[in-house]
């Protein structure tokens, strides 16, 4: 089997840096993580439960909430906050009322 290129290079930084023994290590390691997630994920469908009452389903048992991504985009930021953004107005108010408590 051959990986890619910028993957043999990272995998040679990591054991040159000395944050890894050996490239077998590496990879080791990375496909223990993805076995644990597979496992994680298999189990967590399994555990997913949903409760009915005449047949229909009324509630469900699911995990919290789906892995995220551990940084966020400015882009995405801006996606969830522009819906709960405050009255494009407020600021002007905000400025009239320091204005008049400086009067």
């Amino acid at each position: 089997m051959q990986l890619p290129g910028e993957l043999v290079e990272y995998i040679d930084q990591l054991v040159s840096d000395g944050r890894a023994t050996s490239r077998a290590g590496v990879i080791s390691q990375a496909l223990q993580r993805e076995r644990r997630r597979e496992i994680a994920a298999r189990d967590a469908a399994i555990l997913a439960v949903a409760w009915t009452e005449d047949g229909e389903p009324v509630a469900r048992l699911v995990p919290l909430r789906a892995r995220r991504a551990h940084w966020s985009t400015k882009t995405s930021i801006l996606e969830r906050l522009q819906p709960a953004q405050a009255d494009p107005g407020l600021r002007e108010d905000l400025r009239k009322l320091y204005d008049d408590d400086r009067s």
